[in-house]
Parts: structure tokens; sequence; C-alpha cells
């Protein structure tokens, strides 16, 4: 009788100590720092009330450097790490803020599932976030932060043109 259970309890210990680590969830300020240098993005890292933000410049295809923000959110002190990310752009739209530039917004924001437009003020911006947690990881991140840039261009695409760009992705 005791002989199956011993077999049993061995079995277990042996999946137990051979299965692959846990993920830890979030990310640490230097797993997102390594993320935008093995992009090759020039970053700079800064501390915006005891958490670190990113200020990322990406060149688009016509040669313009645009910037964006990496702004981390849901961090644990304990361990270091941040479990969602906000990526965002602001741009002055080079006009006031009308009726026309909302509609632009709005038909962007209904035909892109990646990126939201927002207007605020005079300023017209993109965000997007990528969540971290559970059995996402830095190349996780790493993939979705080499998004943004597309998601940047369709964005810029429509303020140039009027028209939403094509879903991203």
């Amino acid at each position: 009788m005791l002989r199956p259970f011993l077999a049993t309890f061995a079995a277990l210990a042996a999946i137990a100590f051979h299965a692959p680590a846990m993920a830890q969830d979030g990310l640490t300020d230097a797993e997102v720092s390594g993320a935008i240098e093995q992009l090759g993005l020039e970053g700079e890292r800064t501390q915006v009330g005891g958490v670190s933000q990113w200020k990322a410049t990406v060149t688009s295809t016509e040669g313009q450097p645009y910037e964006f923000y990496i702004q981390p959110n849901l961090c644990d002190a304990a361990t270091e790490r941040c479990k969602v990310f906000y990526l965002y752009a602001n741009f002055a739209p080079g006009s006031t803020v009308d009726d026309a530039l909302v509609r632009r917004a709005i038909a962007y924001n209904e035909r892109n599932l990646f990126g939201r437009v927002f207007v605020r003020d005079d300023v017209i911006g993109i965000d997007y976030t990528v969540a971290v947690d559970g059995n996402a990881d830095a190349d996780y991140f790493r993939r979705r932060l080499a998004d943004f840039p597309t998601i940047m261009a369709n964005f810029i695409t429509m303020m140039r043109t009027g028209a939403a760009a094509p879903a991203a992705r």
C-alpha cells in the first residue's frame, strides 16, 4: 500500500524539480532597456516619481525622427518589475483641433486594432498598451515594442492624408 504512494510521490517530485521555472510577472528596467537596445532604437532613461521612463526615437522612411515614450505602470517596488507599459507619442496637429480632426481620430480608432488615437487640447497622439504578466516575457515586450513604429507610421499617414490607414498587422 505504501509502495504505490511513494512511487507516485517520487514521480511528482521529479516532475516538480525538472519543470521549468515560472516566469516572473513584469519586466525590470534592465529588461526594458535591453529590448530598446536590441531593436536599435535610440533611448534615454529618466526617473519620474521614482519610476523609470524611457524616451525613444525612431526614424521614418523619409528620414524624419519621431520621439515616443515608454511609461511603466503597475510596478512592484519589492521585485522592481512592472506589468504594464504605455507606449505613446504626442504631436502638434499643425492646426487647431477641430471636428474634422476628431472625426479622423475616431475613424482611425474604428479601423485599427493596435494603437489608439487621442485628442486633447492642442495635442493629438497615439498610444499602445503592452501588458507583460503571466506568460508574457521580455521577448514578447520586444516584439510589441517593434510594432510601435508601424503603428506610428499608420497614424502619421492618417494625419497627412486625412484618411485612416489600413489596419496594422
